[in-house]
């Protein structure tokens, strides 16, 4: 190979390389918080973002097995976001919630579902989503609970 056409050849390759290496990485769709796209957080109603909180406290739980700060932060985010829903929905509130984390269920569900396709077996993410659906259905079984207390 001639000189020329050698220096060519690397110049080519170490640009190629070069560009690869500074390709931007992909930014995700859904915000971090509580997996709510940015532009629909504006519509969310309290009793849906409770519900998110929830199952984010389930994972995390699962995760982390409640020594974490932010497990902290989402639990006393909990009880400040139902103080505020109970207050400003009235008694709707506990059915809303209740439609909320059903919704979460199903989401939970389906997530589970996908992993398990995937996956298979013992997998810790399909363990996980398995906390995470126990953790939810215990979360509604509970409210329903109380629903019929306050009634």
């Amino acid at each position: 190979m001639k000189p020329f056409t050698a220096r060519v050849v690397y110049c080519f390759c170490l640009s190629a390389l070069a560009a690869c290496a500074a390709l931007p990485e992909s930014q995700p769709l859904v915000a971090e918080d509580a997996k709510i796209a940015p532009s629909v957080r504006a519509q969310v109603t309290p009793t849906a973002e409770l519900a998110a909180a929830m199952r984010l406290h389930a994972e995390l739980a699962y995760s982390y097995r409640d020594v974490r700060p932010s497990i902290v932060e989402i639990s006393a985010g909990q009880a400040s976001l139902r103080d505020s829903a109970m207050q400003s929905s009235g008694p709707e509130f506990e059915h809303d919630l209740i439609a909320s984390l059903s919704d979460e269920l199903a989401d939970a569900r389906r997530d589970r579902a996908v992993l398990a396709m995937r996956y298979g077996g013992q997998h810790p993410e399909l363990m996980k989503a398995d906390a995470v659906v126990t953790a939810l259905t215990a979360a509604i079984n509970a409210e329903v609970h109380r629903a019929k207390s306050l009634s």
